[in-house]
C-alpha cells in the first residue's frame, strides 16, 4: 500500500514529490482505504486538501462531494482542483451533471434539491465519499453548525472524511456530539508553524486605524511582486473605515463586490485586503507574507485559523 501511495504522489504532483508530514501520508492512506469517520487535523498549509484532491484524480475514481462553509475557499478549492486536472463542479440548484469532484456550499447542501442530488449519486453507485472541509466551524459558527446538523439527515452510507486544522483536546466531545459521529478514527498533526514570528503592539483606539496604516505602509515598502497582506477586523464597520485609509480591496460576507475584490488581491493588483472572519478559513495562497490583527480575534481558534494564512511561501509575519 506505501508503494502504491507513493506511486500516486508522484503521479499527481510529479516525480520525487514528498508529503509534508507522515500524518498527511496517514490521512491519504486512510482515505484511500475506506476508514470512516475519519478525523484529519493538519495545520494550516499542512496539505488537508490532498486528502481528496489525490483520490478523485485517480484513474478509476467515481464523485466526491466535498461541503465548503465559504464562497472563497469553494472558489479556491474549484481552482486549485482545475489546475491539477480534476475534473470539479461547484454545485447548484438545477446543475445536476456529475463529476470527479463537487464542491456544494454548506447552505446549498442542506437543501431537498442537493440531497436528492446527492442520494442519486450514491443509487447509482458513483458516489465515493462525502468530505466536510474546515469542520471546526461546526463547534465555532452557528450557521455552519446550523447546516451540519440538518445535513445529518442524509445518512449515506459512504465513507465521511471531516478536515480542520484546529480541534484543541477540550473540545473533542463537542465536536463528536455535534455531529453524533461514533468512534472515529482520529489523525492529528502538529499544528505548530516554525516559520512564523509574532509581534504585539499596543495603542489607544483613538490611534488605531492610523496605527494600522502606518504599519501597513511600513510593511508594504518590503513586499515582493508576488507577495500580499492581510488584515483582519472584528467588525464590518472597521473594515470600512480601513479600507478607504487603506485604499485596498475590502472582504466580508455582506458586500457586494467581494468577489472583485479578492480577484484584485490574489491576482497582486492591490496588494493589501481588510476582512473579517469570512476570508479567515482555507484560502490558500502562498503569497501572503504578513497577516495584521486589529484587536483580539474572536478566539484562539479563529486567530490559528487567520494567522495560518500566512507563511506559505516564505517566512510569514504575525502582528
Amino acid at each position: 500500500m506505501e508503494t502504491g501511495i507513493q506511486e500516486a504522489l508522484n503521479g499527481f504532483l510529479g516525480k520525487g514529490a514528498t508529503f509534508r508530514s507522515k500524518e498527511q501520508r496517514f490521512g491519504l492512506r486512510a482515505v484511500l482505504e475506506g476508514e470512516s469517520p475519519l478525523v484529519v487535523i493538519l495545520p494550516t498549509g499542512g496539505g488537508k486538501s490532498l486528502l481528496f484532491m489525490l483520490p478523485a484524480w485517480l484513474e478509476g475514481a467515481r464523485t466526491t462531494i466535498v461541503i465548503s462553509p465559504f464562497v472563497a475557499l469553494a472558489n479556491d478549492t474549484e481552482r486549485r482542483c482545475k489546475d491539477s486536472g480534476i475534473e470539479c463542479i461547484q454545485w447548484r440548484v438545477g446543475r445536476e451533471q456529475r463529476a470527479k469532484l463537487v464542491i456544494v456550499s454548506a447552505e446549498l447542501a442542506v437543501s431537498k434539491e442537493f440531497m436528492n442530488y446527492a442520494t442519486g449519486l450514491h443509487l447509482n453507485e458513483q458516489l465515493d465519499r462525502m468530505v466536510f472541509d474546515e469542520c471546526h466551524l461546526v463547534i465555532t459558527a452557528a450557521g455552519f453548525r446550523d447546516a451540519m446538523h440538518k445535513l445529518k439527515t442524509l445518512g449515506l452510507p459512504v465513507p465521511l472524511i471531516l478536515l480542520m486544522a484546529t480541534l484543541p483536546p477540550t473540545m473533542v466531545r463537542e465536536f463528536e456530539r455535534a455531529l453524533t459521529i461514533l468512534r472515529p478514527t482520529y489523525i492529528h498533526g502538529s499544528t505548530a508553524r516554525s516559520n512564523f514570528s509574532y509581534m504585539v503592539e499596543t495603542c489607544d483606539d483613538e490611534r488605531m486605524n492610523e496605527t494600522v496604516r502606518e504599519m501597513v505602509n511600513e510593511i508594504k515598502k518590503d513586499l515582493g511582486d508576488d507577495e500580499r497582506v492581510v488584515v483582519f477586523c472584528r467588525s464590518v464597520k472597521r473594515c470600512e473605515e480601513l479600507v478607504g485609509l487603506l485604499e485596498c480591496e475590502m472582504y466580508h460576507s455582506r458586500y457586494g463586490g467581494k468577489s472583485q475584490g479578492l480577484a484584485s488581491w490574489t491576482g497582486g493588483y492591490n496588494k493589501v485586503m481588510v476582512a473579517t472572519s469570512a476570508l479567515g478559513t482555507g484560502i490558500d495562497l502562498k503569497g501572503i507574507t504578513h497577516v495584521v490583527h486589529v484587536v483580539r480575534p474572536w478566539s484562539l481558534i479563529e486567530y490559528g485559523q487567520e494567522s495560518g494564512r500566512a507563511g506559505r511561501g516564505r517566512k510569514g509575519l504575525k502582528r
